[in-house]
C-alpha cells in the first residue's frame, strides 16, 4: 500500500478526531518524554554520588526489572477498579516519587526506592491504558491505527527525551530534570481527567492477584504471543553493548550515539508498518519475529559504522512492528473484564525481559566473545526461539483458544 493511502489518512485522522484518544496520546506522550529526563538524570545522579558504574547500572536496571512483579501482582487493579482513576492514581504517585528522588544530598537508597515504586506502578497504567484504548477505540481496524500511531509519537517521544534530558542535565542540574518528570505526570494525570469513567463489569479480576497470568497461560493464543514479547531481550542485547561494539568497530562516543538512535529511528517506521499491514498482521507476526534478528547475525563481521547503523535500524523496524502486533491481538483477544490485568502481564513481561536481555548481553561481551558477538549469539537465540514460537501461534490461529475454560469465565470454552 502507498504511503498517501487515503485509507491510512483516514484512519489516523479518525482516530486523532477522538476527543478521548488524543488526551490518552498526549498523556503518553508527555510521560514517556518525562521518563527519558529521568533514566538520563537517574543514572548521572547516582555515577556522581557513587563513582560507581555497578550502582549505577543497578539502577538503571531498577527502572525495568520490578515490573514484572508489579505486572504480575498489581494488574488485577487495572479491572478491579475505575480504569480512568487507576491511570490518575498512579499518575500522582509517581510524580511524588520523581519529586521525591529530586531532593538534592538524598542518599543513593533513597533515590533507588522511588525508582522501584515507579517500576512496580508501570505495568498497572499500561494495563489500564491498554484496555481503556480499546474500549475508546471500539472498530478493531481503528484501534490497531490508534494504537501504531501511538507508537510512533512514542517513539519520537524516546529521541526526544533522551536529547532533551542530557541538555537540561548539562545546563542544570539531575534535581531540575526530576522535578520536570514529576510535572509531566502531573500534567498527564489532567489529561486524563477528561476521560469517561468506565466501571469494569464482572468480577473475574477480582479472585487472585496471579489471575492474570493464570489467563495468559490457559489460552493458546495469550501464550503464543507473550512468548513473542518475551524474546524481545534477545534483541534488544544489542543496544546495551552499544559503546563496546562501537569501540570494535573503531568509533568513539558519536558513533555509539548513532547506534542507539537508529533503533528508535527504525523503530518509527516499524511502528507505521504495524498499521500498515492491518488485517494481515497476524499472518506476518510469525516470519516478523524470525527475521527481527537476521540483521544482527551481520555485526559479527564487525561491518562498520554506516552499515552498522543501518542494520541496528532495520532490527528496530521489525522488533517494534512484532511488539505492536502482539500487543494489538493480545488486547483485541482478551475479554475486557480482564483485559487490564491480562495486558499488565504482557507489559511486565516485555520490560522485564528488554532488562533481562540487557543484562545478558553485558554480561557475554565482557567475555571472551566480545561485543559482536555477544550481539549475534543472542540474535541467533532469539531467532531459534522465534521458529518454536511462530509454530505456536499458527497452531493457535488454526485451534482457536484452548479447550480449558479462560478468561475466568467457567462457562466459556470456545472462542467468540
Amino acid at each position: 500500500m502507498a504511503e498517501g493511502d487515503p485509507y491510512v489518512r483516514a484512519s489516523f485522522r479518525l482516530a486523532l478526531a477522538d476527543r478521548e484518544f488524543r488526551a490518552l496520546w498526549a498523556a503518553d506522550l508527555l510521560s514517556i518524554v518525562g521518563d527519558q529526563f529521568a533514566r538520563v538524570a537517574l543514572s548521572l545522579l547516582v555515577y556522581d554520588r557513587t563513582g560507581s558504574a555497578l550502582l549505577t547500572g543497578l539502577a538503571f536496571a531498577a527502572t525495568y526489572l520490578p515490573t514484572m512483579i508489579g505486572g504480575l501482582t498489581l494488574g488485577w487493579l487495572a479491572d478491579r477498579f475505575d480504569r480512568r482513576g487507576v491511570m490518575i492514581t498512579v499518575d500522582l504517585v509517581r510524580a511524588a516519587m520523581a519529586a521525591l528522588m529530586a531532593i538534592p544530598g538524598s542518599p543513593v537508597g533513597a533515590v533507588i526506592a522511588p525508582v522501584v515504586v515507579i517500576s512496580l506502578l508501570h505495568p498497572v497504567f499500561r494495563g489500564a491504558q491498554m484496555a481503556t484504548l480499546r474500549a475508546v477505540l471500539t472498530d478493531p481496524a481503528l484501534f490497531k491505527m490508534g494504537s501504531s500511531l501511538r507508537t510512533v509519537t512514542l517513539q519520537a517521544g524516546q529521541v526526544l527525551g533522551f536529547a532533551a534530558g542530557g541538555s537540561v542535565v548539562g545546563l542544570t542540574s539531575p534535581s531540575v530534570a526530576l522535578l520536570i518528570d514529576a510535572a509531566t505526570f502531573i500534567a498527564s494525570s489532567a489529561l486524563l481527567l477528561s476521560l469517561r469513567k468506565r466501571p469494569v463489569e464482572g468480577g473475574a479480576a477480582k479472585r487472585s492477584p496471579l489471575n492474570g497470568i493464570t489467563i495468559v497461560l490457559g489460552d493458546r493464543r495469550l501464550r503464543a504471543l507473550i512468548g513473542v514479547q518475551a524474546l524481545v531481550g534477545c534483541y534488544v542485547a544489542s543496544e546495551a553493548v552499544a559503546a563496546p561494539y562501537a569501540r570494535a568497530i573503531g568509533g568513539g562516543a558519536g558513533a555509539t550515539g548513532l547506534l542507539l538512535a537508529a533503533p528508535a529511528v527504525g523503530a518509527v517506521l516499524g511502528a507505521y508498518a504495524a498499521g500498515w499491514l492491518r488485517d494481515r498482521d497476524s499472518a506476518a507476526l510469525g516470519p516478523l519475529v524470525f527475521v527481527t534478528g537476521l540483521p544482527l547475525l551481520v555485526c559479527l563481521a564487525l561491518p562498520g559504522l554506516w552499515v552498522s547503523v543501518a542494520l541496528f535500524a532495520l532490527t528496530g523496524v521489525a522488533l517494534t512492528a512484532t511488539v505492536v502486533i502482539s500487543t494489538n491481538l493480545a488486547t483485541l483477544h482478551a475479554e475486557e473484564r480482564v483485559r487490564g490485568h491480562v495486558m499488565s502481564a504482557f507489559n511486565a513481561v516485555l520490560m522485564t525481559t528488554q532488562g533481562v536481555g540487557a543484562a545478558a548481553g553485558g554480561w557475554l561481551a565482557s567475555t571472551r566473545l566480545g561485543p559482536a558477538a555477544a550481539i549475534s549469539v543472542l540474535a541467533a537465540a532469539g531467532m531459534a526461539c522465534a521458529v518454536a514460537v511462530g509454530i505456536s501461534w499458527r497452531r493457535a490461529e488454526r485451534l482457536g483458544s484452548s479447550l480449558l475454560p479462560v478468561h475466568g469465565d467457567s462457562s466459556r470454552e470456545h472462542d467468540r
